[in-house]
């Protein structure tokens, strides 16, 4: 794979955390960030990325006008995610706020969840407006809050949200179309491309678990372990039965509580009471970093469960078929 510019690396790895590279510049774009909008102009850039994400996952981001689209990442979209992906950007483009050359592109989210809610029927508004903004606001920053100012004398109980829709949403709309309509299920993937995408979408690698991608993983480490390098925040992490990718982009702290979760899971076996639950963790967590601070909520956030035996009372290891 050939190496990278760093404006190149931005884009890539904006893709690989969220799914979206827009064109947008705004006041607030950082100087990195608009390099690489620049920089995305030019074909011989796109040609890269592209050559890029065919290598090591098998398939190029969807581009419409220099706007990005790539899910097939660390979050896949559920199908009620779709749902209300779809029915949002329907709403938005037909919205009469968003009209003309001079609409000033807030939308009340009252409104627009209300709209999307009409649609999607098999939840409620409050799920609506997570989803929403999970989507919009938190993963493709598509939906900056705006929320108006109110003066000291006024005593509104409660102020009325507003969301800011970037300029190139339409682009985005045909980006996502052109996703959607890409024939996926026929990918013909390379030993390799498997096992990068089952990285890229799970940051961890069981031998036990994955027994054909752990041997394409042994016999391509270097290759794949370049691959990754190449972005300048990953690193592959190998031991005698796992691989663990790590992520610079992460604070420090989190990579530990991820590894210890991963111990916890795989000591689970079978199943243990929740009541020895915590205990276990804990006696992991001092076995593996005996001088560092234990957080129990990090840990548990991160490790694999699910309930099986008797009911709730039960979690079962990451090892075990549920």
């Amino acid at each position: 794979m050939a190496t990278l510019y760093q404006t190149e690396r931005t884009i890539i790895n904006e893709l690989i955390d969220s799914g979206v590279f827009t064109s947008t510049i705004t006041s607030e774009t950082k100087r990195g960030q608009k390099l690489a909008v620049y920089a995305l102009q030019k074909p011989a850039t796109q040609q890269r990325i592209n050559a890029t994400f065919k290598t090591m996952f098998g398939e190029a981001p969807q581009n419409f006008q220099e706007n990005l689209l790539f899910l097939s990442g660390a979050e896949s979209l559920t199908a009620v995610e779709i749902h209300v992906l779809l029915a949002t950007c329907k709403a938005v483009i037909n919205a009469p706020e968003l009209q003309g050359v001079t609409a000033d592109r807030v939308i009340a989210c009252v409104s627009l969840v209300t709209t999307v809610n009409s649609e999607v029927t098999e939840i409620d508004e409050r799920k609506v407006r997570k989803l929403i903004t999970k989507l919009f606001v938190d993963r493709f920053k598509l939906f900056t809050v705006d929320r108006p100012v109110e003066s000291e004398e006024e005593t509104v109980s409660e102020v009325e949200e507003y969301w800011d829709v970037v300029p190139d949403f339409t682009n985005f709309v045909e980006c996502l179309v052109g996703w959607l309509r890409a024939d996926r299920t026929k990918q013909d993937l390379t030993d390799i491309q498997r096992v990068n995408r089952h990285l890229l979408q799970h940051r961890y690698l069981d031998a036990k678990q994955f027994p054909d991608l752990w041997v394409t993983l042994t016999q391509n480490k270097i290759a794949i372990e370049s691959q990754w390098r190449e972005l300048q925040r990953f690193y592959l992490e190998c031991g005698d039965q796992y691989a663990l990718l790590l992520d610079d982009f992460r604070k420090p702290s989190e990579s530990r509580q991820f590894y210890a979760a991963i111990r916890v899971a795989q000591s689970l076996g079978s199943g243990l009471p929740i009541a020895k639950y915590h205990h276990r963790i804990k006696t992991v967590w001092q076995q593996l970093y005996p001088d560092a601070t234990f957080n129990l909520s990090l840990v548990k956030k991160n490790n694999y469960r699910c309930r099986v035996g008797h009911g709730s009372e039960w979690l079962c290891g990451g090892d075990t078929a549920c």
